[in-house]
């Protein structure tokens, strides 16, 4: 995949969707405004992207997204599973533009491994130098230019 509309306007890192895996998606699943996770990731992911390309050709910007941080407690099913899908359908629908350090950082049950956290909420340093490298991995991919 190629960027947004070029033009020198440099590359922004988006980040989306931590709080839609948390809490919007499994609210809206339980007031049945979508019949499965799939269908309600794939709408949502859908309208984060038409967002972005509407912002990357009104401002020449073009985007890579990083991946949705996976949870810390096993405990949360449907949330380790809403942040399988999203950054599924981000994988799907972005190709190069997508910075995914999901599988990196993320146990096999599908949380943040105990070395890349900090206070059992969020991503600590660690995982710095593993979005850097997604970000050089895509800019070379895409040829996007900084």
């Amino acid at each position: 995949g190629g960027g947004g509309a070029g033009g020198g306007g440099g590359v922004a890192l988006f980040v989306c969707g931590e709080i839609d895996c948390r809490e919007g998606l499994p609210n809206a699943l339980a007031k049945n405004k979508y019949p499965t996770m799939e269908a309600a990731v794939e709408a949502t992911v859908g309208k984060y992207i038409e967002g972005l390309e509407r912002a990357s050709k009104k401002h020449g910007v073009s985007f890579l997204v990083l991946s949705v941080c996976p949870p810390f407690n096993p405990q949360y099913g449907t949330r380790i599973l809403a942040t399988r899908l999203f950054n599924g359908e981000l994988r799907k629908r972005l190709g190069d533009r997508f910075v995914d350090i999901s599988e990196q950082v993320s146990s096999p049950v599908g949380v943040v491994r105990e070395e890349f956290g900090c206070d059992g909420t969020h991503l600590g340093s660690r995982a710095v130098p593993l979005i850097e490298a997604g970000v050089n991995r895509a800019l070379e991919a895409t040829g996007l230019k900084v």
